[in-house]
């Protein structure tokens, strides 16, 4: 009641509508319902672009709130429940309609693809789109390297392998070419 008591008076803030989706968050825990219609509403309402929008005194551009957005989403996969899975699909999604291309919200995508619902070939669409636009994006790299071996798909393996040799960071340099060298034999 208190922070819809804010809004009210300052409707412009969006520290008081992040504090009401942090309620509903800490609240519903592992059924994320209300925090999500909340969500919604608020990205909605952000890109119809009817007013500025502040975060702490400043002007909430595009990429903060993108940014923003993107902090509920690992919060909704942290919860790692079925509805928080489903809660960070959705705001992915919506985000990604709003954002055609954020990259990390298509690596959110192919991520929730890959882990939760085990579809392999749609992560590795998702995270192809990724390294479309930033062809040295290490997580897409990673991610379909994974969801390659688990497809049993040697050849696009090897693929993301050789890529994640030039992109990835020096254990996973060391370890995908050990990886290549096996596969090779």
């Amino acid at each position: 009641a208190a922070v819809d008591k804010a809004v009210a008076v300052y409707p412009e803030r969006l520290e008081f509508r992040f504090m009401k989706a942090n309620a509903y968050i800490s609240y519903e825990r592992e059924s994320p319902d209300m925090a999500m219609a909340n969500l919604i509403s608020l990205v909605n309402d952000y890109y119809a672009g009817k007013e500025k929008w502040t975060y702490g005194g400043e002007e909430a551009d595009r990429e903060f709130f993108a940014d923003a957005m993107q902090d509920y989403c690992y919060s909704f996969y942290s919860l790692g429940t079925p509805a928080s899975y489903e809660a960070f699909r959705k705001l992915s999604e919506l985000m990604l309609e709003k954002n055609p291309d954020n990259i990390s919200f298509m690596n959110n995508i192919g991520s929730y693809h890959m882990l939760v619902k085990k579809d392999f070939k749609t992560a590795v669409k998702y995270y192809g789109k990724v390294l479309k636009k930033q062809p040295d994006d290490y997580t897409a790299i990673k991610n379909s390297a994974l969801a390659a071996r688990r497809m049993g798909n040697v050849k696009l393996e090897k693929k993301y392998l050789q890529m994640l040799v030039e992109h990835g960071t020096d254990s996973d340099k060391l370890q995908a070419q050990g990886r290549l060298d096996i596969l090779s034999k």
